[in-house]
């Protein structure tokens, strides 16, 4: 007879604890879910159709012949952001220009974000660039990278990476 309480009991905290882990877990996975099917996240911003908002994220202005725009920022502590587009290579030293990178940017130099590193194995030459700031005492940092896909010396591919915290 006493082996039911305790059985009791160790049933609840086995139920309690099974509520508790699904309430906290089923949210994660489903995020991951619904952002791998490609729905908008309730978090993301930079969409393509607003540009102001991603060019003012990213310290950047769009050259007039960009296109093919795909954007996005996200972030909860901290927050990162990319834009992805072609232009001509006329509009090249302008739109460096526009970012916070000091020109002259180096050829076919490993870009240190992660998200820059596909596009840079897969490019036959390409131009780099990187600015990195930190304000010390108020750990706020920011940083833009570039990379530009020259393989096409008549549309080049441009890849930009930003964000802080």
């Amino acid at each position: 007879m006493s082996h039911r309480p305790a059985s009791r009991s160790r049933q609840l905290v086995v139920v309690v604890t099974l509520i508790i882990v699904v309430a906290v877990i089923a949210p994660i996975f489903l995020c991951s879910y619904v952002s791998m099917l490609g729905v908008k996240s309730m978090t993301s911003g930079c969409e393509p159709t607003a540009l102001k908002e991603l060019e003012t994220a990213g310290s950047f202005t769009l050259p007039p012949s960009a296109k093919n725009l795909k954007s996005g920022c996200f972030g909860m502590q901290g927050w990162d952001g990319y834009a992805e587009f072609e232009m001509l290579p006329a509009d090249l030293d302008a739109f460096v220009a526009s970012t916070k990178l000091n020109a002259p940017l180096t050829h076919n130099e490993a870009p240190k974000a992660f998200a820059l590193a596909t596009p840079a194995s897969q490019a036959k030459s390409y131009l780099h660039g990187r600015f990195d700031s930190y304000v010390p005492k108020s750990d706020i940092t920011y940083y833009q990278e570039l990379l530009v896909d020259t393989s096409d010396p008549s549309t080049y591919l441009v890849y930009l990476a930003f964000g802080g915290g």
